[in-house]
């Protein structure tokens, strides 16, 4: 499986990141968790001040997706502790 910005075979990655993040944060917190941007799917979960996102092919399961942001959100937190914005940057938080 390749990356989603391999796979859309857009050249630009930071751009993508840009588009896709600004399609997510202006998204209200009562909102669905799926938005449709270009011809793809963006699935995102939010937990505390964290963002996950996603990108998938039209024809993929959006609720697979959430799930897999949400197993992969509680591996971190068994093998990290407590995730928190800070425990991402290095030297930040965690000991």
């Amino acid at each position: 499986m390749r990356p989603f910005a391999v796979r859309a075979r857009l050249p630009n990655i930071p751009q993508i990141v840009r588009d896709a993040t600004t399609q997510v944060l202006v998204r209200g917190p009562k909102m669905c968790n799926f938005v449709e941007w270009r011809e793809y799917k963006l699935v995102y979960r939010r937990y505390a001040s964290l963002y996950f996102c996603v990108g998938c092919d039209p024809d993929d399961n959006e609720l697979l997706a959430l799930e897999a942001i949400h197993l992969y959100v509680e591996i971190l937190d068994r093998y990290f502790g407590s995730v928190c914005e800070l425990g991402a940057w290095p030297g930040w938080g965690v000991q």
